[in-house]
């Protein structure tokens, strides 16, 4: 936590939350966050657990010291696999990521309700054309 907080000062973190049952727990009780950081191995067992049971759409980076785990992980929403020892420059690329996503992901976003208010905004109105003035 405190090498994200070197790379990411103004991020708001939660947690941690050491295993499976208490990251469940808290997921159902919260909405997503924006991005999870999660440890592949957990108290109670891996991570990847939690996305069977549960359907996240935030990205997430994993860390772990298990490289087996990899090719599951991309399945889940990850952005990135961080190898221990984390490597300050590697942690601070996967924020890059996220926060280049994260824009795509808002712009996207901003089309579409453009394109919905244009839509709403032609669909049944019926505007003059003609009007006279005394």
């Amino acid at each position: 936590m405190k090498q994200v907080k070197q790379v990411e000062p103004s991020v708001e973190l939660i947690g941690p939350l050491p295993s499976v049952k208490s990251s469940l727990k808290w997921l159902s009780e919260n909405p997503q966050p924006d991005l999870i950081l999660s440890d592949i191995q957990l108290a109670d067992g891996i991570s990847l657990d939690i996305f069977s049971e549960y359907k996240l759409t935030c990205p997430v980076i994993f860390t772990t010291a298990y490289n087996e785990y990899a090719i599951r992980a991309f399945k889940v929403n990850s952005i990135d696999y961080l190898l221990k020892p984390i490597d300050k420059n590697d942690l601070a690329a996967a924020f890059q990521k996220f926060h280049l996503l994260q824009a795509k992901f808002n712009d996207a976003m901003y089309l579409q309700q453009m394109k919905e208010l244009f839509s709403n905004f032609n669909q049944g109105k019926q505007f003059k054309e003609r009007f006279a003035v005394h």
